[in-house]
């Protein structure tokens, strides 16, 4: 499989962006999936996302 090609989503990880569902597991879930596999994360299209609490990533932004 051509990894090159290759994106994670929120969606696929469960993020609906309606604004009244807590969003933070899904995108958590996502960038932790995409650093273990080496991949880039691509919001399909910007919504409302809702966080119910704060996010802190433990290691740098990778520019694609």
């Amino acid at each position: 499989m051509d990894k090159s090609k290759l994106v994670v989503t929120y969606e696929a990880f469960g993020a609906v962006g309606d604004g009244k569902t807590d969003d933070v597991p899904a995108i958590y879930q996502a960038h932790e999936f995409a650093n273990n596999e080496n991949l880039p994360v691509k919001a399909r299209y910007v919504k409302k996302i809702r966080f119910l609490c704060c996010i802190t990533f433990g290691y740098g932004c990778k520019q694609f």
